[in-house]
Order: structure tokens, then C-alpha cells, then sequence
């Protein structure tokens, strides 16, 4: 085998795992036309991680519809084991950043978090307000916690 090959076998290699990374992104489709508090967007994602920390993303998809500046939510979040922490949150939208499509707002929901539990995490979401329109999807975007802040 020449150097060059030998290189260029490398040069695949470390591209390779750089580009694997165990993140997990999870999305549930909402109504456009109107997301009401009864309606709930269910979001499962399985944890096999117990010790690592991890950073939860919230996104929220939206079209030119969704005019208000900020979406209200009720997180409901079911560990493995049956345990339920019930919270708001709200994800702010810029509607300067907007271009034709599908826009996303995103937010920390939780930064260095460890999920104790091996199984199946669920995210039930519901909108704090009746009558939220232009909402398309909320995601759970699940990543091994950042080094930087």
C-alpha cells in the first residue's frame, strides 16, 4: 500500500467517526391550522446512556402562520421507570430570522442532564393557549452535553 493510499484510508477513517455522534432527534407533528391544550404531541426517546450527560433541545417548527413571539408549553416527561415531572417552558420566536417555509425556534430545555433510567423517555407537549396556529412539529433533540456554554 502506498503513503498516499495509506492517507487517504486515514483521512476517511477520522472523517468517519468524527461524523459519529450519539445524537438523537425525535419530532411530533402538531396541527398548523390550530394546536389546542387538548391536543398532545407525544415525543419517546430511548435512553441506553445512563451515566453521560446530555443536553435537551427543544424545537418547534412553524410556518408564516405562526405570529405570535413565543410558543407556551406544558412538558410532561415520563422516565422508564413510571416517574412524571409535569412543567411549562416557553421557546421564543425570532420572526426577523423568517424566510419562506418551515422556520424553527429553538431553546435549551435542559443543559448537563443525566437520564438515570435505560428505556423509553416520553415527552408529551400541549400548548398552554387555545388557538395556536402555524406550529407544524415539536422535537426533542437529545446530544452528549456541550463543553461550552
Amino acid at each position: 500500500m502506498t503513503a498516499l493510499s495509506r492517507a487517504v484510508l486515514v483521512a476517511a477513517a477520522l472523517f468517519a467517526t468524527g461524523c459519529m455522534s450519539h445524537h438523537t432527534v425525535r419530532f411530533a407533528d402538531t396541527d398548523p391550522l390550530g394546536w389546542d391544550p387538548a391536543d398532545a404531541a407525544i415525543v419517546k426517546i430511548a435512553n441506553s446512556d445512563t451515566t453521560g450527560l446530555q443536553d435537551i433541545m427543544l424545537i418547534v417548527r412553524f410556518d408564516a402562520a405562526a405570529t405570535i413571539d413565543s410558543i407556551p408549553l406544558r412538558i410532561a416527561t415520563r422516565t422508564p421507570g413510571g416517574d412524571m415531572v409535569d412543567e411549562s417552558f416557553t421557546v421564543k420566536i425570532n420572526h426577523e430570522a423568517a424566510a419562506p417555509g418551515y422556520l424553527e425556534a429553538a431553546a435549551v430545555y435542559r443543559k448537563d442532564a443525566r437520564l438515570g433510567e435505560e428505556g423509553d423517555y416520553t415527552f408529551t407537549f400541549y400548548v398552554s393557549r387555545p388557538g395556536i396556529k402555524g406550529v407544524c412539529a415539536v422535537c426533542v433533540d437529545l446530544k452528549p452535553a456541550s463543553k461550552v456554554d
